[in-house]
Protein backbone atom coordinates (compact mmCIF):
# COMPACT_ATOMS: atom_id res chain seq x y z
CA UNK A 1 0.00 0.00 0.00
CA UNK A 2 1.37 3.50 -1.17
CA UNK A 3 0.76 6.66 -0.52
CA UNK A 4 1.25 9.49 -3.02
CA UNK A 5 4.51 10.39 -2.00
CA UNK A 6 5.94 7.00 -1.92
CA UNK A 7 4.86 5.79 -5.82
CA UNK A 8 8.46 6.73 -6.49
CA UNK A 9 9.49 3.69 -4.84
CA UNK A 10 7.13 1.46 -6.26
CA UNK A 11 9.75 -0.72 -8.34
CA UNK A 12 12.12 -1.38 -5.58
CA UNK A 13 9.05 -2.24 -3.01
CA UNK A 14 8.13 -4.93 -6.13
CA UNK A 15 11.17 -6.35 -5.80
CA UNK A 16 10.93 -6.70 -2.02
CA UNK A 17 7.80 -8.29 -2.05
CA UNK A 18 8.98 -10.98 -5.28
CA UNK A 19 11.96 -11.71 -2.73
CA UNK A 20 9.66 -12.76 -0.25
CA UNK A 21 8.71 -9.98 1.73
CA UNK A 22 5.45 -9.90 3.51
CA UNK A 23 3.10 -7.52 2.41
CA UNK A 24 4.42 -3.36 2.98
CA UNK A 25 2.58 -0.65 4.16
CA UNK A 26 4.78 3.31 2.76
CA UNK A 27 2.77 6.30 3.52
CA UNK A 28 5.30 8.56 4.41
CA UNK A 29 5.39 12.55 4.00
CA UNK A 30 8.18 13.79 2.60
CA UNK A 31 8.33 16.68 4.48
CA UNK A 32 12.41 16.92 4.59
CA UNK A 33 13.13 16.40 1.24
CA UNK A 34 10.36 16.39 -1.02
CA UNK A 35 10.13 15.06 -4.91
CA UNK A 36 7.93 15.25 -7.36
CA UNK A 37 6.34 13.07 -10.17
CA UNK A 38 7.48 14.51 -14.04
CA UNK A 39 5.04 14.00 -16.90
CA UNK A 40 7.39 12.14 -19.81
CA UNK A 41 8.38 14.09 -22.64
CA UNK A 42 8.95 10.92 -24.30
CA UNK A 43 5.36 10.06 -24.73
CA UNK A 44 4.02 13.47 -24.58
CA UNK A 45 0.83 14.32 -26.01
CA UNK A 46 -1.08 17.31 -27.14
CA UNK A 47 -1.58 18.21 -23.60
CA UNK A 48 0.31 17.29 -20.30
CA UNK A 49 0.11 18.18 -16.76
CA UNK A 50 3.02 19.80 -14.41
CA UNK A 51 3.31 19.90 -10.62
CA UNK A 52 4.06 22.86 -8.83
CA UNK A 53 3.11 21.89 -5.22
CA UNK A 54 1.58 19.48 -2.82
CA UNK A 55 0.07 18.96 0.25
CA UNK A 56 -2.75 21.62 1.88
CA UNK A 57 -2.26 24.32 4.35
CA UNK A 58 -5.57 25.88 4.61
CA UNK A 59 -7.29 23.49 6.94
CA UNK A 60 -10.57 23.83 6.02
CA UNK A 61 -13.15 22.25 8.38
CA UNK A 62 -14.61 19.37 5.85
CA UNK A 63 -11.15 18.41 4.07
CA UNK A 64 -9.03 15.39 4.50
CA UNK A 65 -6.46 16.94 2.12
CA UNK A 66 -4.04 17.54 4.96
CA UNK A 67 -4.03 14.37 6.64
CA UNK A 68 -3.77 12.85 3.65
CA UNK A 69 -1.69 14.76 1.53
CA UNK A 70 0.41 16.68 4.73
CA UNK A 71 1.49 19.98 4.62
CA UNK A 72 2.64 22.00 1.43
CA UNK A 73 5.71 21.86 -0.44
CA UNK A 74 6.59 23.74 -3.51
CA UNK A 75 9.09 22.79 -6.20
CA UNK A 76 11.29 24.62 -6.95
CA UNK A 77 11.37 27.18 -10.29
CA UNK A 78 14.09 25.13 -11.71
CA UNK A 79 12.68 21.94 -11.97
CA UNK A 80 9.17 23.41 -12.97
CA UNK A 81 10.95 25.67 -15.72
CA UNK A 82 12.69 22.50 -17.49
CA UNK A 83 9.98 20.25 -17.44
CA UNK A 84 7.65 22.72 -19.09
CA UNK A 85 10.31 23.49 -21.89
CA UNK A 86 11.58 19.33 -22.49
CA UNK A 87 7.41 18.73 -23.21
CA UNK A 88 7.56 21.77 -25.51
CA UNK A 89 10.28 20.70 -27.32
CA UNK A 90 8.83 17.18 -27.35
CA UNK A 91 5.08 19.07 -29.25
CA UNK A 92 2.85 19.94 -26.21
CA UNK A 93 1.19 22.89 -26.61
CA UNK A 94 -0.77 22.69 -23.41
CA UNK A 95 0.59 22.44 -20.05
CA UNK A 96 -2.05 22.63 -16.93
CA UNK A 97 0.20 23.74 -13.27
CA UNK A 98 -1.03 21.38 -10.91
CA UNK A 99 -0.91 21.70 -6.95
CA UNK A 100 -3.78 21.32 -4.13
CA UNK A 101 -3.62 25.00 -3.58
CA UNK A 102 -1.85 25.83 -6.72
CA UNK A 103 -1.76 29.44 -6.73
CA UNK A 104 0.06 29.41 -3.25
CA UNK A 105 3.58 28.40 -4.54
CA UNK A 106 6.32 30.24 -3.91
CA UNK A 107 9.98 29.41 -4.58
CA UNK A 108 11.52 27.12 -1.45
CA UNK A 109 13.97 27.87 1.00
CA UNK A 110 11.95 31.60 0.63
CA UNK A 111 9.98 32.82 3.41
CA UNK A 112 6.10 32.49 2.50
CA UNK A 113 5.51 36.39 2.64
CA UNK A 114 7.57 35.76 -0.83
CA UNK A 115 4.58 34.53 -2.24
CA UNK A 116 3.55 38.08 -2.20
CA UNK A 117 6.69 40.03 -2.73
CA UNK A 118 7.51 43.21 -4.05
CA UNK A 119 6.32 42.62 -7.62
CA UNK A 120 3.67 40.66 -6.71
CA UNK A 121 2.09 37.29 -6.26
CA UNK A 122 5.09 34.59 -6.94
CA UNK A 123 3.30 32.06 -8.83
CA UNK A 124 2.31 34.94 -11.37
CA UNK A 125 5.95 35.66 -11.75
CA UNK A 126 6.00 31.44 -12.21
CA UNK A 127 3.66 31.70 -15.29
CA UNK A 128 5.15 34.95 -16.85
CA UNK A 129 8.84 32.45 -16.55
CA UNK A 130 6.84 29.44 -18.41
CA UNK A 131 6.03 31.56 -21.00
CA UNK A 132 9.32 33.00 -21.47
CA UNK A 133 11.35 30.21 -21.14
CA UNK A 134 8.80 27.61 -23.40
CA UNK A 135 7.68 30.22 -26.05
CA UNK A 136 6.04 27.14 -28.38
CA UNK A 137 3.38 26.38 -25.54
CA UNK A 138 0.20 27.79 -26.69
CA UNK A 139 -1.71 27.32 -23.62
CA UNK A 140 -1.29 27.70 -20.22
CA UNK A 141 -3.85 26.73 -17.29
CA UNK A 142 -3.83 26.08 -13.61
CA UNK A 143 -5.50 24.32 -11.04
CA UNK A 144 -7.18 24.61 -8.02
CA UNK A 145 -6.38 27.66 -7.27
CA UNK A 146 -7.74 28.82 -3.80
CA UNK A 147 -9.73 32.45 -4.12
CA UNK A 148 -7.07 33.95 -1.69
CA UNK A 149 -4.48 33.92 -3.63
CA UNK A 150 -6.27 34.97 -6.47
CA UNK A 151 -3.86 38.25 -6.57
CA UNK A 152 -3.97 41.35 -8.29
CA UNK A 153 -0.85 40.34 -10.02
CA UNK A 154 -2.10 36.96 -11.28
CA UNK A 155 -5.52 38.95 -12.56
CA UNK A 156 -3.15 41.08 -14.30
CA UNK A 157 -1.11 38.25 -15.97
CA UNK A 158 -4.73 37.06 -17.26
CA UNK A 159 -4.86 39.93 -18.84
CA UNK A 160 -1.48 40.33 -20.25
CA UNK A 161 -0.73 36.57 -21.42
CA UNK A 162 -2.85 35.52 -23.83
CA UNK A 163 -0.87 31.91 -22.93
CA UNK A 164 -3.01 31.98 -20.48
CA UNK A 165 -6.76 30.47 -20.71
CA UNK A 166 -10.10 32.80 -20.37
CA UNK A 167 -11.43 29.80 -18.28
CA UNK A 168 -10.60 29.38 -14.34
CA UNK A 169 -12.37 26.97 -11.72
CA UNK A 170 -12.21 28.30 -8.43
CA UNK A 171 -13.61 26.78 -5.62
CA UNK A 172 -15.94 28.35 -3.48
CA UNK A 173 -17.83 25.93 -1.95
CA UNK A 174 -20.58 27.85 -0.18
CA UNK A 175 -21.90 31.58 -1.50
CA UNK A 176 -23.06 31.93 2.75
CA UNK A 177 -20.83 34.06 4.80
CA UNK A 178 -22.14 31.71 7.81
CA UNK A 179 -21.31 29.22 6.45
CA UNK A 180 -18.32 29.65 4.51
CA UNK A 181 -17.20 30.88 8.64
CA UNK A 182 -17.84 27.39 9.11
CA UNK A 183 -16.11 26.05 6.82
CA UNK A 184 -12.65 28.10 7.35
CA UNK A 185 -12.43 29.00 4.29
CA UNK A 186 -11.11 32.83 5.18
CA UNK A 187 -13.39 34.79 2.55
CA UNK A 188 -16.50 36.25 2.44
CA UNK A 189 -19.04 35.44 -0.82
CA UNK A 190 -18.47 39.41 -1.27
CA UNK A 191 -14.68 39.11 -1.49
CA UNK A 192 -15.61 36.41 -3.75
CA UNK A 193 -17.06 37.73 -5.56
CA UNK A 194 -14.93 40.91 -6.26
CA UNK A 195 -11.19 38.68 -7.15
CA UNK A 196 -14.56 37.24 -10.23
CA UNK A 197 -14.99 40.65 -11.24
CA UNK A 198 -11.98 42.02 -11.55
CA UNK A 199 -10.54 38.64 -13.37
CA UNK A 200 -13.84 39.36 -15.54
CA UNK A 201 -12.77 43.01 -16.45
CA UNK A 202 -9.20 41.95 -16.59
CA UNK A 203 -10.20 38.80 -19.44
CA UNK A 204 -13.64 39.44 -21.16
CA UNK A 205 -15.20 36.63 -22.03
CA UNK A 206 -13.35 34.33 -19.31
CA UNK A 207 -15.74 31.39 -17.91
CA UNK A 208 -15.77 29.67 -14.37
CA UNK A 209 -16.57 26.74 -12.88
CA UNK A 210 -16.33 25.66 -9.23
CA UNK A 211 -16.92 23.45 -6.31
CA UNK A 212 -19.80 23.51 -4.12
CA UNK A 213 -20.47 21.51 -1.14
CA UNK A 214 -24.32 21.40 -0.12
CA UNK A 215 -25.65 20.65 3.11
CA UNK A 216 -23.02 21.35 5.46
CA UNK A 217 -23.48 21.10 8.78
CA UNK A 218 -25.95 23.94 9.99
CA UNK A 219 -26.86 25.27 6.26
CA UNK A 220 -30.29 26.53 6.23
CA UNK A 221 -32.81 27.74 3.73
CA UNK A 222 -31.33 31.04 3.41
CA UNK A 223 -27.59 29.67 3.34
CA UNK A 224 -28.20 27.45 0.37
CA UNK A 225 -30.79 30.17 -1.47
CA UNK A 226 -26.91 32.17 -0.84
CA UNK A 227 -25.01 29.84 -2.62
CA UNK A 228 -27.50 29.86 -5.66
CA UNK A 229 -27.30 33.87 -5.76
CA UNK A 230 -23.79 33.82 -5.95
CA UNK A 231 -23.91 30.70 -8.37
CA UNK A 232 -26.31 32.80 -10.59
CA UNK A 233 -23.62 36.34 -9.62
CA UNK A 234 -20.47 34.52 -10.68
CA UNK A 235 -21.93 32.75 -13.70
CA UNK A 236 -20.84 29.34 -13.33
CA UNK A 237 -20.76 27.41 -16.69
CA UNK A 238 -19.45 24.11 -14.86
CA UNK A 239 -19.42 22.67 -11.63
CA UNK A 240 -18.65 19.84 -9.15
CA UNK A 241 -21.08 19.38 -6.51
CA UNK A 242 -21.00 17.23 -3.47
CA UNK A 243 -23.05 16.59 -0.36
CA UNK A 244 -21.56 17.05 3.01
CA UNK A 245 -20.33 13.85 4.39
CA UNK A 246 -18.11 13.19 7.69
CA UNK A 247 -14.40 12.87 7.10
CA UNK A 248 -12.30 11.08 10.20
CA UNK A 249 -9.45 13.52 11.57
CA UNK A 250 -11.37 16.81 10.47
CA UNK A 251 -12.84 19.78 12.64
CA UNK A 252 -16.42 19.56 11.11
CA UNK A 253 -17.06 16.02 13.00
CA UNK A 254 -17.91 18.30 16.25
CA UNK A 255 -20.32 20.02 14.38
CA UNK A 256 -23.95 17.81 14.35
CA UNK A 257 -24.50 17.06 10.75
CA UNK A 258 -28.00 18.11 10.64
CA UNK A 259 -28.96 18.56 7.28
CA UNK A 260 -32.03 15.39 6.09
CA UNK A 261 -30.00 13.24 3.37
CA UNK A 262 -32.98 14.20 1.16
CA UNK A 263 -32.63 17.65 1.88
CA UNK A 264 -29.04 17.24 0.56
CA UNK A 265 -30.26 15.14 -2.25
CA UNK A 266 -32.92 18.14 -3.41
CA UNK A 267 -30.64 20.63 -2.65
CA UNK A 268 -28.11 19.41 -4.76
CA UNK A 269 -30.48 18.31 -7.82
CA UNK A 270 -31.26 22.58 -7.71
CA UNK A 271 -27.71 23.74 -8.03
CA UNK A 272 -26.66 21.46 -10.53
CA UNK A 273 -29.90 22.76 -13.02
CA UNK A 274 -29.29 26.30 -12.14
CA UNK A 275 -25.58 25.48 -13.55
CA UNK A 276 -27.23 23.23 -16.50
CA UNK A 277 -28.69 26.13 -17.86
CA UNK A 278 -26.12 28.70 -17.33
CA UNK A 279 -23.86 26.40 -19.28
CA UNK A 280 -26.57 25.63 -22.08
CA UNK A 281 -27.04 29.49 -22.03
CA UNK A 282 -23.53 30.15 -22.83
CA UNK A 283 -23.61 27.59 -25.39
CA UNK A 284 -26.13 28.53 -27.07
CA UNK A 285 -24.79 32.09 -27.73
CA UNK A 286 -21.35 30.81 -29.22
CA UNK A 287 -23.53 29.23 -32.36
CA UNK A 288 -22.47 30.89 -35.32
CA UNK A 289 -19.34 32.06 -33.73
CA UNK A 290 -15.71 31.08 -34.62
CA UNK A 291 -14.09 29.42 -31.84
CA UNK A 292 -10.32 28.59 -31.41
CA UNK A 293 -9.68 24.91 -30.83
CA UNK A 294 -6.32 23.45 -30.06
CA UNK A 295 -7.33 19.86 -31.26
CA UNK A 296 -6.57 16.42 -29.49
CA UNK A 297 -7.65 13.97 -31.64
CA UNK A 298 -10.41 11.48 -33.02
CA UNK A 299 -13.89 12.49 -31.55
CA UNK A 300 -14.81 9.53 -29.66
CA UNK A 301 -17.57 7.35 -31.52
CA UNK A 302 -15.15 6.86 -34.80
CA UNK A 303 -17.10 9.42 -37.14
CA UNK A 304 -14.66 10.18 -39.98
CA UNK A 305 -12.98 13.63 -40.37
CA UNK A 306 -14.51 14.40 -36.52
CA UNK A 307 -11.86 15.88 -34.42
CA UNK A 308 -12.55 16.98 -30.53
CA UNK A 309 -10.34 19.43 -28.98
CA UNK A 310 -10.89 22.86 -26.04
CA UNK A 311 -11.62 26.25 -26.87
CA UNK A 312 -9.64 28.76 -24.73
CA UNK A 313 -12.55 28.88 -22.41
CA UNK A 314 -12.37 25.21 -22.06
CA UNK A 315 -15.69 24.09 -23.88
CA UNK A 316 -15.46 21.30 -25.77
CA UNK A 317 -15.45 21.67 -29.28
CA UNK A 318 -15.80 18.78 -31.76
CA UNK A 319 -14.34 19.88 -35.45
CA UNK A 320 -15.48 18.73 -39.13
CA UNK A 321 -12.59 18.71 -41.23
CA UNK A 322 -11.87 18.01 -44.85
CA UNK A 323 -11.15 14.31 -45.91
CA UNK A 324 -6.93 13.60 -45.47
CA UNK A 325 -6.70 15.95 -42.89
CA UNK A 326 -5.61 15.49 -39.57
CA UNK A 327 -4.92 18.47 -37.20
CA UNK A 328 -4.40 16.94 -33.67
CA UNK A 329 -1.83 19.63 -31.80
CA UNK A 330 -2.88 22.38 -33.81
CA UNK A 331 -4.78 25.51 -32.94
CA UNK A 332 -7.50 25.85 -35.39
CA UNK A 333 -10.45 28.28 -36.05
CA UNK A 334 -13.78 26.57 -36.05
CA UNK A 335 -17.34 28.11 -36.81
CA UNK A 336 -20.08 26.93 -34.77
CA UNK A 337 -23.21 25.13 -35.50
CA UNK A 338 -24.43 23.72 -32.83
CA UNK A 339 -24.58 23.60 -28.92
CA UNK A 340 -25.12 20.51 -27.20
CA UNK A 341 -26.13 19.71 -23.36
CA UNK A 342 -22.13 19.88 -22.28
CA UNK A 343 -20.50 20.50 -26.15
CA UNK A 344 -20.20 22.64 -29.47
CA UNK A 345 -20.47 21.18 -33.16
CA UNK A 346 -18.14 23.29 -35.75
CA UNK A 347 -16.75 23.04 -39.37
CA UNK A 348 -12.96 23.90 -39.51
CA UNK A 349 -12.99 27.50 -40.97
CA UNK A 350 -9.02 28.07 -41.05
CA UNK A 351 -6.35 26.36 -40.18
CA UNK A 352 -2.45 25.58 -42.06
CA UNK A 353 -4.10 22.57 -44.35
CA UNK A 354 -1.02 22.15 -45.84
CA UNK A 355 0.79 21.08 -42.75
CA UNK A 356 -2.44 18.91 -41.16
CA UNK A 357 -1.99 16.66 -44.54
CA UNK A 358 -2.09 12.88 -43.77
CA UNK A 359 0.06 11.18 -46.32
CA UNK A 360 -2.44 9.09 -48.30
CA UNK A 361 -1.67 4.74 -47.55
Amino acid sequence: MLGPDNIPELPALLSRIDGGEPPIARTEFDLDRPSFLSSSAEHAGVTAFVTTMKGCDERCTYCIVPTTRGAERYRPADEILDECTRLARAGVREITLLGQTVNSWYEPGQKPQSRLSASGSAFAALVRAIVEAAPTLARIRYTSPHPRHLTPSLVEAHAELPQLCAHLHLPVQSGSDRVLRRMSRRYSAAEYLDRVRALQAARPGLTLSTDVIVGFPGETDEDFEDTLALTRAAGFVAAFGFKYSPRPNTPSLALEDDVPEAVKDARLARFFEVVAAQQQAHLATLVGHEVEVLVEGPSRGGVPGRFAGRSERHEIVHVDVPAGVDPTGHLVRAKVRAAYKHSLAADLSSAPLDAMRVAPR
